[in-house]
């Protein structure tokens, strides 16, 4: 039989003893550190652990960044709506401004377009001072030769005025309303009875007209009335 050479043999072992030892030396090195942990199961169980922590709570914070970034893109575009809400009500808020017209003219009253629940008047006259908040108004009515001529300075912010005169004192204040300004007063005798006055004032045919609505409710007397008036100059 053939002669067995232990040497070979020897070589064979040592030669896989030093590859083994090899890749152990490579096993132990610091790149090689996750891969070597994996092959132990309760190592590899602690190391995959712990890789799915870590994993987790890097999705996590992403998350969160993600989503206070979300939210801070939700505040910012409320934020622009806001803004854009408050740019949209000025802009609605501006006509009403300009739809609150200045009444300073002289106006001529208009008898065939009129419908008077009192004897119409022959002609007459409503002058009218507006300097916001400013209104004084002065009306010259003249009947059957007879001429009745009654003044009132106002404020458009509702304050009060008192006009005594002969047999009764007048109570008023005027407010806007929209484009409309409203005169209300409440008229008192000398004998303590009271009557109510409202009028409508509103401008038409581009502020070349103005239509005056009163309604007139006394102790004896009540009437509706639609004064028409044309601007003079």
């Amino acid at each position: 039989m053939p002669e067995i050479r232990p040497k070979r043999k020897l070589s064979i072992t040592t030669e896989v003893g030093r590859n083994q030892a090899t890749v152990r030396e490579r096993h132990n090195t610091p790149e090689w550190q996750p891969f070597r942990q994996t092959t132990s199961t309760s190592h590899g169980a602690v190391f995959g652990m712990e890789k799915a922590n870590k994993a987790i709570g890097k999705c996590g914070e992403l998350l969160l960044r993600s989503q206070a970034r979300y939210a801070i893109t939700i505040a910012g575009g409320w934020h622009v709506q806001i803004l854009r809400l408050c740019s949209a009500v000025l802009v609605l808020l501006l006509p009403v401004q300009n739809l609150q017209p200045n009444f300073s003219v002289e106006w001529k009253f208009v008898a065939i377009k009129s419908k008077l629940q009192i004897p119409v008047p022959d002609s007459g006259i409503f002058t009218i001072d507006h300097r916001e908040p400013v209104f004084r108004m002065s009306r010259t009515l003249i009947a059957e030769g007879k001429t009745d001529t009654w003044s009132i300075d106002l404020t458009t912010d509702g304050k009060e005025v008192v006009v005594k005169s002969t047999g009764e004192t007048t109570r008023g204040h005027v407010s806007w309303d929209g484009s409309d300004l409203v005169y209300q007063a409440k008229i008192i005798l000398n004998d303590g009875r009271e009557g109510t006055d409202t009028v409508r004032y509103h401008p038409s045919d581009g502020g070349r007209t103005i239509t005056a609505i009163e309604s007139f409710r006394g102790p004896v007397v009540k009437f509706d009335n639609l004064w028409v008036f044309e601007k003079q100059r």
